[in-house]
């Protein structure tokens, strides 16, 4: 009985550690696989944020980008593209 017990408590561990990883390493527009995405939702993870899927998700990416400020940002960049590129 106490191995059974230990053998249980140990794949419970792995389990938890394994979410652990996978949560810590989650960020906004984060792309999960099928086998994450049903962890996920086996263990009632998504309680704490929320997943999309398909189109929908990606739409609402889509439309929370600033591309003005996007637009600045790289403009902004090309000068030091170009410097880069000349001093090689």
């Amino acid at each position: 009985m106490e191995e059974r017990a230990s053998t249980e408590a140990k794949k419970l561990d792995e389990i938890q550690d394994a979410l652990t990883k996978l949560i810590k390493s989650l960020k906004v527009g984060s792309v999960l696989s099928e086998d994450e995405y049903f962890k996920l939702l086996e263990y009632d993870i998504p309680v704490f944020f929320t997943i999309k899927t398909g189109a929908e998700g990606l739409m609402e990416l889509v439309n929370k980008i600033d591309l003005a400020a996007l637009i600045v940002s790289l403009r902004e960049e090309q000068p030091n593209l170009k410097d880069k590129d000349t001093s090689s």
